[in-house]
């Protein structure tokens, strides 16, 4: 098989174990939404959310760099390895350690402390798998974590109808989660057992040079953390402790949405990427800025009517995934604005790093990090989800605009905004549709609106047979 239809396959093989895998994910959130109710979810949102906010200081970045560097001419791919394994073993294991202890000291409900040691475990097993992962990525062989992902999201579902059976509470609910992401782990490093041996040790000599490379994508990665998934830790620690998981778990239900729609660009631009990449490092800049308007021409198609449609039919789709949390439809509301400009910002973030600018965007990254920081304890307090949602999507577009401005300042790009605003229009006349048929069946309506978007697209030509070709197959 030549390497083109390599790549293609095993991105195939990755997408699909992917949208499976994130369809089960879907169907979990909305059995638990259902069977712990609003402050239930809230707890398990928090638990989450504080543990979460450890495993991105143990990232350090070893998974972008186990992709760039163990296909390296002359690298000693075992000791390259094992020295990545054991760095993110023992960074995973310190800073998970740190999160089950330090909870004790936050003023939680005992349920959430409680959950936050056993959830420690979860995460602590896929910050390994992420390793592993990476090394399937690096040698084009995806078709085992394809098939882990779909498997460990079954049994994952099967353990949570169980356990719902049984009328268990939150924290048996996480046992099985662990017991799920265990089998995961377990599943994956098997395969790797049988083409590296990986042992588990200190190698000083190979942690400084490592370090020394990731140390911009770790610190980005916290940045990124702190403006994307601190606002649930804010609500949880800022509102009453008589409503604040109640409110957190009201947010949490449209903001899980939300992460399974983002889920795939990291997909899509991974595929894009090492594209425009060659062409920039080749200083085939025509070529360059061709793919980049392609890209942008692509989100522009996808994100007008996904932003459009969430915000017409939040509230059935918020019946669909959690009955019962109708306060939370203005949230989705207002974080499907945010979902379309995280779109439009992964094109020039990720361009970014292809340019080699990633260093100089660190005082940026900061910048919208601290003013995050700023907004979320300023405003929370007084307007509670509505203040993160809100500042959300505001923190979301100043990534959008400093990452924009600086790849327009080295590249020169200048996009054309035909497909933009062809797609806008056609999205406008959908939703309009749509909001006169919200009371019908919500995938009727979803299949409606769809098949209206993209006849109106052909007809005023912000789509053709060639420009489909040329947007989603070339």
């Amino acid at each position: 098989m030549s390497l083109a239809r390599k790549v293609a396959w095993n991105t195939v093989i990755h997408v699909v174990g992917k949208l499976l895998g994130n369809i089960i994910g879907v169907v979990v959130v909305a059995l638990l939404t259902r069977y712990l109710g609003q402050e239930g979810f809230g707890n398990y949102a928090t638990i989450l959310a504080y543990i979460f906010f450890f495993s991105a200081f143990a990232d350090l970045g070893l998974y972008m760099i186990t992709i760039n560097e163990l296909n390296k001419t002359g690298i000693d791919r075992r000791r390259f390895f094992s020295a990545v394994y054991s760095l993110r073993f023992f960074t995973g294991m310190a800073l998970m350690f740190m999160a089950g202890v330090s909870v004790w000291l936050m003023p939680y409900p005992l349920i959430v402390k409680q959950g936050v040691v056993i959830a420690s475990f979860t995460v602590f097993f896929g910050l390994l798998d992420q390793i592993q992962i990476a090394f399937y990525q690096a040698n084009l062989s995806m078709k085992r974590p394809a098939i882990t992902d779909v498997t460990g999201k079954s049994i994952l579902l099967i353990g949570i109808l169980i356990a719902i059976k049984m009328n268990v509470d939150l924290l048996w609910l996480l046992v099985v989660w662990v017991l799920s992401v265990g089998i995961h782990f377990a599943i994956n490093f098997a395969g790797i057992r049988k083409a590296l041996r990986v042992r588990i040790g200190v190698d000083k000599e190979f942690w400084r040079s490592i370090t020394r490379k990731t140390w911009p994508i770790a610190l980005s990665q916290i940045f990124v953390l702190i403006y994307f998934k601190m606002d649930v830790v804010f609500l949880s620690l800022l509102r009453p402790a008589d409503v604040a998981q109640l409110e957190v778990g009201l947010y949490s239900a449209p903001y899980k949405f939300l992460e399974v729609l983002i889920a795939f660009i990291p997909l899509f631009m991974g595929l894009m990427s090492p594209i425009l990449s060659k062409a920039w490092s080749e200083k085939r800049l025509e070529d360059f800025k061709i793919l980049y308007q392609k890209v942008f021409d692509s989100f522009s198609i996808i994100t007008w009517p996904l932003v459009v449609g969430g915000v017409v039919l939040a509230k059935p789709l918020m019946q669909l995934i959690a009955p019962g949390f109708e306060e939370s439809v203005v949230i989705l509301q207002i974080l499907m604005v945010a979902i379309g400009i995280i779109f439009f910002a992964h094109l020039p973030t990720y361009t970014v790093n292809t340019i080699g600018q990633q260093r100089k965007m660190l005082p940026f990254y900061g910048i919208v990090a601290l003013i995050a920081i700023v907004l979320y304890v300023g405003l929370i307090p007084k307007y509670s989800f509505y203040a993160a949602a809100g500042v959300t999507v505001f923190v979301e577009f100043l990534v959008l605009v400093f990452s924009w401005i600086r790849v327009n300042n080295v590249t020169g790009q200048k996009v054309t905004w035909k497909i933009f605003t062809k797609s806008a229009f056609s999205s406008a006349l959908m939703g309009l549709v749509i909001w006169r048929l919200e009371d019908l069946n919500v995938f009727f309506v979803l299949i409606t609106g769809a098949l209206i978007y993209f006849a109106v697209m052909f007809v005023i030509k912000g789509l053709t047979v060639y420009t489909v070709k040329e947007l989603f197959v070339k």
